[in-house]
């Protein structure tokens, strides 16, 4: 996850109707498949990272990691954020990804959550993987970071550069064939994304910036290999908002260019009323900001395919690249992130987050 440089933002809004309930459940009269989800269902410190490896809707399967003591060190990846580079080139599971801090590479051994909000059992040095500058936490469905502007080689203080840490989920067994969209799913299939977001801690100068995503990773299957085929589909959960910033925020139904380091598409809007390309379901808290207090707070929204044909248009009426495909139903789901990343005099974020799901709903 790295904000590209150059954008264009949908001014026109419009409103849509999906239904999901405060536990993360669909609702009974609806039918859904899930591409990931949490076992058990609660916020628990033990469970599974679960995700789809069959055919929905006519072959469900499933397969779990056990994230436990233990997980983390052959689980995080450094500067894992372009397509084709680890972990979206692993197999399918849950990994932490950073890039802007030096390298992790010990169990942090004390407690971590006066900056995540997150304590793991114990030893800690057994659920936290951490470096110089940084760290991830990792115990069932729920994850910590922080992030810091100490160390050699870290960015996270510099102009124009930024650091992240993000829970990166990998659908990468499953090749092309996961497909929201998809019309075995019949005429109106939405995907829904929802995660937790604590963004318990952070630090910053003057003009410092940062802000908690939810993305879905998309893939054009139609295009010729070598060309620009990722949508990185984001929802903003939280952003920074120091005295006397402008900062953007909320960023609402915006895309952005594929530039280095990030040589792929970008869609980022806001969870709230009115937004374009995704619609806020019922009980979701809109984007907050650091001036609206920190607390752990539920997200969740839903995207149409209209919402997804929406976004590609708009990524091809700037002539960025060739065109990507207007079918919905072409794009599969490679992968998920929620995390964080900050920016320009960042000096310290830490987060925790929680109960991520993906499923499509119809």
């Amino acid at each position: 996850m790295s904000q590209s440089s150059h954008s264009i933002q949908r001014l026109v809004v419009a409103a849509g109707v999906t239904l999901l309930s405060l536990a993360l459940v669909p609702r009974a009269s609806a039918s859904f498949d899930y591409w990931y989800f949490p076992q058990p269902w609660s916020a628990s410190s033990s469970g599974e990272g679960c995700w789809q490896v069959g055919t929905p809707p006519t072959s469900p399967a499933y397969s779990c990691d056990t994230i436990g003591a233990g997980y983390l060190p052959s689980h995080t990846v450094q500067g894992g954020g372009n397509p084709g580079f680890p972990p979206w080139n692993y197999a399918s599971g849950d990994y932490c990804t950073y890039y802007g801090l030096p390298q992790f590479n010990y169990g942090y051994p004390y407690d971590s959550s006066p900056w995540t909000g997150f304590q793991t059992p114990t030893p800690y040095s057994s659920y936290d993987w951490s470096g110089a500058g940084g760290l991830c936490s990792a115990a069932g469905n729920r994850r910590g970071a922080y992030m810091s502007n100490s160390g050699a080689g870290n960015t996270c203080a510099i102009p124009n550069d930024d650091c992240g840490v993000q829970h990166s989920v990998s659908f990468g067994s499953q090749g092309l064939n996961d497909r929201p969209w998809s019309a075995a799913f019949g005429s109106n299939p939405v995907l829904v994304l929802a995660n937790y977001f604590d963004p318990h801690y952070f630090s910053v100068g003057p003009s410092a910036n940062g802000w908690g995503y939810l993305c879905a990773r998309l893939e054009d299957t139609t295009q010729p290999a070598g060309n620009p085929n990722l949508i990185e589909f984001c929802l903003e959960d939280w952003q920074i908002q120091p005295p006397g910033c402008g900062c953007g925020w909320p960023q609402v139904d915006q895309v952005h260019n594929p530039t280095y380091p990030s040589p792929y598409y970008q869609v980022i809007t806001s969870f709230g009323p009115g937004t374009y390309y995704a619609t806020e379901l019922p009980g979701s808290s809109n984007t907050t900001s650091s001036t609206g207090g920190l607390s752990n707070r539920l997200y969740e929204a839903s995207i149409s395919a209209d919402q997804l044909w929406e976004a590609a248009y708009w990524i091809n009426a700037a002539h960025w690249g060739p065109p990507l495909s207007l079918n919905p139903a072409d794009y599969a789901l490679v992968g998920l992130e929620d995390g964080a990343e900050g920016w320009y005099n960042l000096y310290g974020l830490g987060y925790s987050s929680s109960l991520l799901v993906a499923y499509t709903q119809y």
